[in-house]
C-alpha cells in the first residue's frame, strides 16, 4: 500500500482524514479479498449451468434466503428426496462477511433495491418521498444484509397466532424450533437452559463496550426499567448476534455449508423464477418457469413447490402464477387459479431516529490501523461486531403489560467516522441539507440514532403487481400511518417520549447529551418538541426497520383474509406452499431474523410430517 501513489499515478491526491479513510478502506478491501474463502468451500457448487428444461426434482424450494435456506437443507436429509434450491442471485461477496460493513451491501446487485409508493402519510422528507426497502439477492438472502440480531420474541406474539385458528403455533411449540436453530458460542448463557446448543445458526455476544451502553443500562434502572441478563419481553437486554468468530453467520452459511456435499440437493444461483406451473385443467403445482443463462426453463417437481422468497417477492410470484385477488389479476390479464388475498396485510415495523449529539470516549479513526490488524489477523474487536445495535430495549408506553409496544436500537456514529456516517446517510434516503448538519456535528462530538420502533403496528399495506411481466418489480404500499384511530403515531410519540426521560436521569447527563433538531421543511410551522412536531417529524423521515411481513398471511379457511393453512399450503391448490416471513398473520414485536428460523424449521417439519404420512398410506 506504500506504493500506492506508482500505481495510480494520475489519482487526484488526498490529504488529512480523508487519506486516512481511503488507506484504511483500501485495506479492508484487500484484506477482506485475501482472507475469505471462495464460496465454493461455503456453498454447495452451482447446478444452474447443468439444469435442463424439463428436469425433475422431489422439491423445488424458491428462494436461498433464510427460510428457503433451512427448508432445502432440512428437506435433503432424506436421502431419496432430489432437492433444487433456486436463488435469484449469486454468491454472497467478501464484503457481506465483515458484520460492521453491515449497511455496504444496500444499493448493489446483493440488494433487490425496492423503494415504496409515494404516500401522504410516511416518507415525506426523504428522497423522491420514498423509502427504500432493501431485500437479500443473494445466498442467505436478508440473512446476508441485515443487522444480525437474534431475537425470539415474547409468549404473546406466538399464542395470538394460535388464537386465529393457527393450530400448532403457539409460544410453547415455537421453542422447539427455535432450540432447533440455536447454537451458542457464548458458554456463560448455556446455563440457563434457554437457548438451544446444537443448532446450525452459530450465536455470540458482543465483545466491545462502551461507556453509554453503561449509561443506558444505569439510566433504564433510574426509570424502573429492567437489564436482564439476556432476550426478555421488556427491559434493556444485549441480543444476541448471528456472528461466529467475527464472521457473520447467514442462513445460508448456517445450513448450507455443513451439507454443500449432498449428493440430492442442488443449488442454481442467478435463476429468477418467473412463475409456478399448473398441471393443465387442475389446481396442482407442478413445477416452476425459471429464467437461467439467459434462456427460459421448466422444472418440475414430482411432490411440491415451496416458495420461500421472502414478503414481498412471495406473493409477487403468487400473482403471477394465478393466485391473488380475482380483480387485481383481471387487471393484468393474468389467468386466475385461486382468487385469494395475496398480497394484502402487509406489516412492517417502522422507526423514528431521535437524534443526539452527545460526549462519548470512542474515536475509531484513531485506532483503525490497530482494529484492522486485531480483525483480520485474530478476528476480534469492532470490525467483527456491530457497534452498540445489539444492546436493545423493549418497554410498553401504554400500561404494565409484560409486553411491549416500542423497541429502542441505538446507533452509535463516533465523532471523525465518515465512512460509516456516509452509509447511514445514504441508506435511509436523507436530504443533503439533513446530511450537512449531522456531519458539522460529527466534526467535534459523537451522534446517537435511537432508532425507536412500533412494535405492534395497526396499519396495514399492500404488495401489488405493476404489469404482468415478472421481472417488472411490484408496487409496495406500506401503509404507515394509516390506521383510522391514530394509535401508531401516538404510540411512536410515546416512544420518543419515554427515551427523553432516560436522557434527562444523571447517569446519562454525563455524555452532556443534545437533541437535535431534524431538518425538516415540512414540519417547521409545528414548534419544536410538541406532540404534533413529533408526529409531523415522524411522518417525514421515519423509515422501515427492515422487518416486512404477513403478505401471505396464515389462517384457516374460514378467513378469507388467509392465504395459506396453519400447514403453509396455499388454500385451494394442491403441492404448494409459502414458508418465509410473509405468512405471519400478526408480526412480531422484535426484528424477523430469529422468528424466520423458526418458521423454516417447522415448516420444514411439516413436510416431512406430511410426506410420510402418504408413504404410511401407501
Amino acid at each position: 500500500m506504500e506504493n500506492l501513489s506508482a500505481i495510480m499515478p494520475n489519482c487526484t491526491q488526498l490529504d488529512g482524514v480523508s487519506e486516512h479513510l481511503f488507506m484504511a478502506l483500501m485495506n479492508i478491501l484487500v484484506a477482506a479479498k485475501c482472507s475469505f474463502p471462495s464460496p465454493e468451500k461455503d456453498y454447495p457448487l452451482d447446478y444452474g449451468p447443468k439444469l435442463t428444461d424439463e428436469e425433475e426434482f422431489d422439491f423445488i424450494v424458491v428462494g436461498a434466503g433464510t427460510a428457503g435456506s433451512v427448508v432445502a437443507s432440512r428437506l435433503s436429509e432424506i436421502q431419496d428426496w432430489k432437492v433444487l434450491l433456486l436463488e435469484a442471485g449469486g454468491y454472497p461477496s467478501a464484503t457481506s462477511e465483515i458484520p460492521s460493513l453491515l449497511f455496504s451491501l444496500q444499493g448493489t446487485k446483493e440488494d433487490w433495491q425496492y423503494v415504496t409508493e409515494p404516500s401522504p402519510t410516511c416518507c415525506l422528507g426523504l428522497k423522491n418521498k420514498r423509502c427504500f426497502w432493501p431485500r437479500g439477492k443473494t445466498l442467505g438472502g436478508s440473512s446476508a444484509l441485515n443487522v444480525m440480531l437474534y431475537l425470539r420474541g415474547n409468549k404473546n406474539d406466538y399464542d395470538r397466532w394460535e388464537e386465529m385458528g393457527n393450530e400448532g403455533w403457539n409460544y410453547d411449540a415455537a421453542v422447539k424450533y427455535f432450540q432447533k436453530v440455536e447454537r451458542l458460542a457464548d458458554d456463560s448463557l448455556k446455563k440457563h437452559k434457554f437457548f438451544g446448543e446444537n443448532g446450525y445458526l452459530t450465536l455470540s455476544t458482543s465483545e466491545v463496550k462502551f461507556t453509554l451502553k453503561k449509561s443506558i443500562k444505569q439510566a433504564a434502572k433510574e426509570i424502573g426499567l429492567s437489564t436482564p441478563e439476556f432476550e426478555s419481553s421488556l427491559g434493556f437486554f444485549d441480543a444476541l448476534l448471528s456472528i461466529e468468530n467475527g464472521v457473520r453467520c447467514s442462513a445460508a452459511k448456517a445450513y448450507l455449508r455443513n451439507v454443500k456435499n449432498r449428493q440430492n440437493l442442488y443449488l442454481a444461483t442467478e435463476a429468477y423464477v418467473k412463475k409456478v406451473l399448473f398441471q393443465p385443467n387442475t389446481k396442482k403445482a407442478s413445477g416452476v418457469e425459471v429464467f437461467i443463462n439467459g434462456k427460459t426453463l421448466k422444472l418440475r417437481a414430482k411432490k411440491e413447490v415451496i416458495l420461500s422468497a421472502g414478503s414481498i417477492n412471495s406473493p409477487h410470484l403468487l400473482m403471477n402464477s394465478g393466485i391473488g385477488p380475482k380483480d387485481h389479476l383481471a387487471q393484468h390479464k393474468i389467468s386466475l387459479v385461486q382468487d385469494l388475498w395475496v398480497g394484502n396485510n402487509l406489516q412492517d415495523h417502522m422507526h423514528v431516529p431521535l437524534l443526539l449529539e452527545l460526549d462519548e470516549d470512542v474515536d475509531e479513526q484513531k485506532r483503525i490501523a490497530d482494529h484492522l490488524f486485531n480483525y483480520f489477523v485474530h478476528r476480534k474487536g469492532p470490525i467483527g461486531g456491530v457497534s452498540l445495535t445489539n444492546f436493545v430495549g423493549f418497554v410498553n408506553t401504554k400500561n404494565d403489560s409484560v409486553y411491549p409496544n416500542i423497541q429502542y436500537i441505538p446507533l452509535l456514529l463516533p465523532k471523525t467516522d465518515q465512512y460509516l456516517t456516509a452509509e447511514v446517510h445514504r441508506v435511509f434516503g436523507m436530504e443533503d441539507a439533513q446530511i450537512q448538519k449531522e456531519k458539522k456535528v460529527l466534526e467535534h462530538r459523537s451522534l446517537l440514532r435511537m432508532i425507536i420502533v412500533n412494535t405492534y403496528p395497526e396499519s396495514r399495506g399492500r404488495v401489488e403487481l405493476k404489469t404482468n411481466d415478472p421481472f417488472e418489480k411490484p408496487l409496495i404500499h406500506p401503509g404507515y400511518f394509516t390506521d383510522p384511530d391514530g394509535k401508531d403515531l401516538q404510540t411512536m410519540v410515546e416512544g420518543i417520549r419515554l427515551f427523553q426521560k432516560i436522557i434527562k436521569t444523571s447517569a446519562f447527563k454525563k455524555h452532556n447529551p443534545k437533541v437535535i433538531e431534524p431538518v425538516s421543511p415540512n414540519c417547521k410551522h409545528l414548534k419544536f418538541d410538541t406532540d404534533d412536531y413529533w408526529k409531523c417529524i415522524i411522518k417525514d423521515i421515519g423509515a422501515t426497520t427492515y422487518h416486512p411481513a404477513g403478505t401471505c398471511k396464515m389462517g384457516p379457511k374460514e378467513d378469507h383474509s388467509s392465504v395459506v393453512s396453519s400447514r403453509l399450503t396455499v388454500h385451494g391448490v394442491h403441492n404448494l406452499r409459502v414458508i418465509d416471513a410473509s405468512i405471519m398473520p400478526k408480526i412480531v414485536s422484535v426484528n424477523l431474523n430469529g422468528p424466520t428460523f423458526m418458521i423454516a424449521e417447522k415448516g420444514a417439519e411439516l413436510i416431512k410430517e406430511d410426506w410420510q404420512n402418504v408413504r404410511d398410506e401407501l
